[in-house]
Parts: C-alpha cells; structure tokens; sequence
C-alpha cells in the first residue's frame, strides 16, 4: 500500500548506510533512515513514519545517483526482501560494511580502533549464486507488485505459487521465477515443482485455512549434489512419490529426497521427523579445505561455503602456535573446531543443540579426528568450576554464538576464567560490541577481521582477536 507523507525533503544527502541496508541522510539533527537509498545519493524523500529522534522515508525522486548506484539484475529486487543491495556495487558494499564495523565497535564497544589491527575485509570470490542453503513457500495467495499492477496485465492470482513471503504480509507470497543467490539449478528445481504441480492439480497450502499439500520448500547443495526437503500440509505418500521420481528423473544431481509432514501453524521443520525417500543418500558432503562434513537435512552449515573456509582461515591466523587445549563455544555441528584441528592436542566443543553435537561427532568421526570431544548443554549452566577442573581450563576459546550474542552469563564466566586468549566470531557487529565492552575489562582487543559472508545484503561477519592483558604480545 502507498505510504502516507507527514513531510517531503529536498536534497537530501545520503552520507551512510545502516546495518538493515537502508540508506542514513541527516536533516537538523534528525536521522533519515531512507529506504533503498546508498550512500552518495542526493534525494527527494518522503517521511512515512516520525519517531523521537529517527523518521523513516522513502525516495520520491533521485536528483543525483550515488557513483556507488547499479542497476539490480533480479525483477524482484525491492520487493521480495533478500538482496537489499543489489543495486549497490559490489566495491561500496565492501566499503560501507568494513565502516559498519568500525563505526560500531568504536560507538558501542568504546574501542580505540587506531590502536588496533584492522585488517581489510575479506570480500568475496562470487557475488551471485553463493548459497547452498535456502527456503520456500508455496501459497494459493500469489502478491502483486505495484510494477505489476500498474502495468494493467491480466495476472491468474488463482494459481498457487512458490517463493519468498513478501515481508511484513505472512501470507502473501511472491512467485519467485529466478533467484539470483543460489546456483541456476536451484530455479530449475523449483520452477519444476510449481509446473508439476499445476499439471497434476496438487494443492498449494493457505496459511490462514492451514490446509493445502504443497507447504515448503528447502533446497541445500554440497558441490555438485543437491537435496530437496519437501514439506507438505497433508500426509498423502502418493503425490510424494510421484512428485520425487518426477524430479529424480530430471535432475540427476539431485543426491537426496527429503520428505516432512507438518501439520503445525507454524513452518518450522527442525523439530519434526523426516523420512528419506527411497534409496537417496540422507546427507550430502560438503569439503572446507582437507576436511568433510556430512550435512544432514537439520544440519546447520555455513550458507556460504565458498567464503566459510576464508573465515575459518581467518580464525586460524589468530592461531600462532599450537595449544594444549582449546574450547570451541556455540560449536554447531563442529566446523570451526574440525577446521583448527590441527592447532590443538585437544578440542572441547560445546553447544544447545543436540541434533547439532550428533552431526559434530560424526563429521570429527569423518576426518579422523580422536582429540575432539563434544557436550550438549547450555553454556552458561555447563561451563563452571567443576567443567574447568575435570577438563581443563582452555589455553584459547573460539566463541560463534548466534545474532544475540554471548549471554551476560556466559562473558562474566570467561572474565572469572582468565583465560589467556578468545577469538570472538559474530554475525553480529553490534552485539559483539556490546559484550567487548564487558570482555575488555580484562582483555585488550588486538585485531579485527571483517568478512563478507553474504553479498547483495547488508549483512557482514566479524572476527576479533583477543588477548588478557597480562600475557599480551603483538600478533
């Protein structure tokens, strides 16, 4: 719908760009958060919404494009929500996303960044077509663009369709033709699905009646094999098996058929059981340099594998000589632990999750590797005094804990601890900052990575260096 204008502002200038990749002017002392606007643009923009001391705006007009600005390649960019800057060149995204760092952990964290190593930030090899992981939904409620309405052509919104939720409408659906974040087999898997079941009349799911067969669609690949997860509102087999050897058949590159029923009001999958469907393999296996990982259809895994071993070399940089013991906390299925195998005599990797531990003793059983052991629990109940006694306290923790960063609790441990060095990774600047400004009354910052682990967004990964202060040499 068309946003109501409390003000309009000529000549704004976009001086920055903020973390969910909305474009940041200034006008007396108000900060613009201007959507779709990069950095370098002088715009007319039109205030929607005014709070105390940020107002949100849309651009009216362009009155001079940002040298940074591009053309966007895909038809759904602005719309559908994944690639907020694919119409910003990969350069000022590179650029904007190591200030973002900087700014944060100077403004946050109260660092003191020309006292630091900064190193550059590591940007990535491809740019399109990254992602060996991403999600679908199907819907009988197909969302027009106002591009679309406008345009007068006659749409059959009486399909059912398959794509991305359009964000903020949890029921509306863009059908999503062509992706450009996954590799082109993906669209052809996907496009295939939505003619099948248009020609053989399967049900599409409605959100708001919770019925319908066809409900989500998950598409993972390692290399050159793929998975399908097929999630259906119904228990039907039938359709399942037709729907399968249909694909089986046409995508010979497709290793694994994954089938979830799920009868919840909610899309979540993780929590339900899943059913291999004939004789196809139950994981893939991906490789991050000389090491395998079997990745299961619940596994977590880096959603970028060609830029997740440039961030695991990163960590391993930090590494300089070879530790007596290392705990890897918020371990997942153990990437990071198996990657630095080497480093250690010992590796303790802890995490929550249980089916995550199960894939991280398999891919350590995988690789050969006996000095890594592996705990489920909550970090901040099972690491204390009595885990520190029985299995040593750490030489260095590598900490990758999830966007809400390490729990207050679990920081206080590692002050209490002492330990000498944390190599702390975030997907998340901000909360990174907020937990070295705790962190730094013991230790000193020393050097900071950023990586880009997700190209065309916003998004950017961190890598800090730490050391206690009473151990600290230069790196």
């Amino acid at each position: 719908m068309p946003k109501t204008h409390q003000e309009i502002i000529e000549h704004l200038e976009i001086i920055d760009a903020a973390s969910e990749g909305t474009g940041v002017g200034k006008v007396e002392g108000k900060v613009i958060f201007v959507d779709k606007a990069i950095p370098g643009d002088i715009i007319t923009a039109g205030v929607y919404k005014k709070e105390k001391k940020n107002w949100r705006a849309e651009i009216l007009d362009i009155e001079v494009a940002s040298p940074y600005r591009i053309q966007p390649i895909c038809k759904h960019f602005g719309v559908c929500g994944g690639c907020s800057w694919q119409h910003f060149s990969y350069e000022g995204q590179l650029k904007f996303k190591e200030k973002y760092v900087r700014d944060t952990l100077g403004r946050i964290a109260g660092l003191e960044l020309e006292k630091i190593e900064f190193l550059p930030i590591i940007g990535a090899k491809e740019i399109f077509g990254y992602r060996n992981k991403i999600e679908y939904s199907f819907s009988t409620k197909r969302w027009l663009s106002p591009q679309e309405i406008q345009s007068q052509e006659i749409f059959d919104t009486t399909k059912g369709v398959v794509g991305f939720h359009v964000p903020k409408y949890f029921d509306k659906v863009i059908d999503i033709q062509s992706c450009y974040l996954q590799p082109e087999e993906g669209n052809q898997i996907r496009n295939a699905i939505r003619e099948y079941a248009h020609r053989h009349h399967l049900s599409f799911y409605n959100i708001k009646e919770n019925q319908g067969f066809l409900r989500s669609l998950i598409l993972r690949r390692a290399g050159n094999n793929w998975m399908v997860i097929l999630c259906t509102g119904t228990p039907e087999r039938e359709p399942v098996d037709k729907l399968f050897k249909y694909l089986q058949e046409c995508f010979p590159f497709i290793q694994s058929f994954i089938w979830v029923y799920n009868p919840k009001l909610n899309d979540s999958y993780t929590d339900l059981p899943y059913e291999v469907w004939g004789n196809t393999q139950p994981f893939l296996v991906e490789r991050l340099g000389k090491y395998q990982f079997q990745i299961s259809p619940l596994s977590f895994f880096q959603t970028n594998t060609y830029q997740a071993e440039n961030l695991y070399r990163a960590i391993a940089n930090y590494i300089k000589d070879k530790k007596k013991l290392i705990y890897d906390l918020y371990c997942g299925t153990g990437s990071i632990g198996i990657y630095i195998s080497e480093k250690a005599e010992q590796i303790i990797g802890i995490e929550y999750s249980a089916s995550s531990i199960v894939d991280a003793r398999k891919n350590a059983d995988l690789n050969g590797l006996s000095h890594l052991e592996f705990f489920v629990g909550d970090i901040a109940k099972l690491l204390n005094k009595q885990f520190f006694k029985k299995y040593g306290k750490p030489d260095l923790v590598i900490a990758d804990p999830p966007r809400s960063g390490i729990a207050p609790s679990v920081v206080n441990i590692l002050l209490e601890a002492n330990i000498p060095e944390i190599i702390y990774v975030s997907c998340n600047p901000a909360t990174q900052a907020r937990d070295l400004q705790m962190l730094k009354q013991k230790y000193k910052i020393l050097s900071v990575q950023p990586v880009d682990m997700f190209p065309q967004t916003a998004h950017v990964e961190n890598v800090v260096y730490l050391q206690a202060h009473a151990i600290i040499h230069t790196p």
